[in-house]
């Protein structure tokens, strides 16, 4: 659990993918928040790694 973000998390590493399942520890989180004001589902945030980020620098 990560107390203070008020959530536990769980992450998958696939080959070139990572994904975070998180999961509200307490209706006063913000994730709490998120899932209630949609029902259906949804991302909450999503990151984008580009490796060639550097040679543009």
């Amino acid at each position: 659990p990560i107390k203070e973000h008020g959530v536990t998390t769980v992450f998958v590493q696939l080959d070139n993918v990572n994904i975070e399942l998180i999961q509200p520890l307490s209706d006063n989180s913000p994730i709490s928040k998120f899932i209630e004001s949609n029902k259906n589902g949804g991302l909450h945030h999503q990151t984008v790694g580009l490796f060639w980020l550097y040679l543009l620098l």
